[in-house]
């Protein structure tokens, strides 16, 4: 059988290629609470980035589609519920709000699982030691910051 020519009108378009979901090259947008309006936050650039920031129009020309900005376990839209989507997905997290101590010792916790898996499982014993210390001083509120965690004395693998 022969394939018959599609009608002049038919739009032979190539399919969009919609981006696949990941969180260090993502956006995200709402309004959390403090905030006097809407953002959108890109993980990709670290910051809060404007409607017209080209990167961002590229992405929605791909047929991209910010994620709504998520939500606490109160309900509530706050910085802190994407700190800990970003968190989650082993990425920094916005550096808008202060960190909850959960999210610091899930940092901390993330830090000893990669120095463990690159071969640094040695040193067991030195990093039980310092999660102790870390744990402690997050408790304490002596550390409030992600890169206070990475100052901390990390042993070599």
């Amino acid at each position: 059988m022969l394939h018959q020519q599609p009608p002049k009108s038919f739009n032979l378009k190539p399919p969009r290629r919609t981006p696949i979901y990941r969180c260090g090259a993502w956006y995200w947008e709402g309004q959390p609470q403090g905030l006097p309006k809407p953002i959108i936050y890109s993980s990709a650039a670290r910051k809060i980035i404007t409607a017209d920031d080209p990167d961002f129009v590229t992405w929605l020309a791909m047929g991209g589609e910010p994620t709504k900005w998520p939500h606490d376990h109160t309900g509530a839209i706050t910085v802190a519920a994407l700190d800990e989507v970003l968190i989650d997905g082993g990425e920094p997290p916005t550096h808008l709000a202060p960190l909850a101590k959960s999210q610091l010792r899930k940092m901390v916790n993330q830090r000893v699982n990669a120095a463990l898996v690159s071969g640094a499982a040695t040193m067991r014993m030195s990093f039980l030691s310092l999660i102790e210390t870390l744990d402690a001083k997050i408790e304490a509120g002596d550390i409030t910051t992600m890169d206070e965690i990475a100052a901390a004395d990390w042993p070599k693998a």
